[in-house]
């Protein structure tokens, strides 16, 4: 029943009362035709939000959070970006938002976006899929290169975390390909990739 009600909070705060839900209020600096552009672009982002479209809620979210920025309209952008399967950055983004540092007199909006990042988080971190590289017979001026980026040695020494899909894992030695393994990074799954 508790689940029930919150999740029903939830969507009401979308409905009705929009601005006070995002914890918007009006800033003596802050013009209040910005905070009337930011609801209207967080309604319209929701609005998209509940039909799926992940690129064009955030899209809006985003512009939202530059006219009045609320921890509740960044949450959204990461769970747009979670959604979309873009994993690695719906992780960082909801690290900002339990990161923020909130003032001693935060609205409740507020603190219940910091903690519903933190649990999203928690969540999300169970799903991103790893590498676990192993280089066997490599010499010093061996490099490895993860769908174009050169990894160090110390991003080896744990699994590295990639989004979900195909990823091509590349063996360099002086800058010439010697190994090459293309894998399928699947959601909670640890990969190994042996470049020998």
């Amino acid at each position: 029943m508790a689940l029930l009600f919150r999740q029903f909070a939830k969507v009401s705060c979308f409905a009705a009362g929009f601005a006070l839900c995002l914890g918007l209020r009006p800033v003596s600096a802050q013009p209040a035709s910005d905070l009337k552009a930011a609801v209207a672009l967080a309604q319209e982002a929701r609005q998209k939000y509940d039909r799926g479209d992940w690129d064009g809620a955030r899209q809006l979210f985003e512009a939202a959070n530059d006219k009045a920025h609320s921890p509740v309209l960044t949450l959204y952008v990461a769970r747009c970006f979670r959604n979309a399967g873009q994993l690695l950055r719906a992780r960082a983004v909801f690290q900002e938002v339990v990161n923020e540092v909130l003032p001693s007199d935060a609205n409740q909006q507020f603190r219940a976006a910091n903690k519903d990042a933190a649990d999203d988080l928690s969540e999300l971190e169970r799903r991103i899929p790893r590498l676990a590289i192993a280089v066997v017979g490599g010499h010093k001026t061996s490099t490895v290169d993860l769908d174009g980026t050169l990894l160090s040695t110390a991003d080896l020494a744990q699994p590295v975390w990639v989004d979900p899909g195909a990823r091509v894992v590349r063996l360099l030695s002086d800058g010439v390909e010697v190994a090459r393994r293309a894998v399928v990074a699947e959601e909670g799954k640890v990969v190994p990739v042996e470049l020998s």
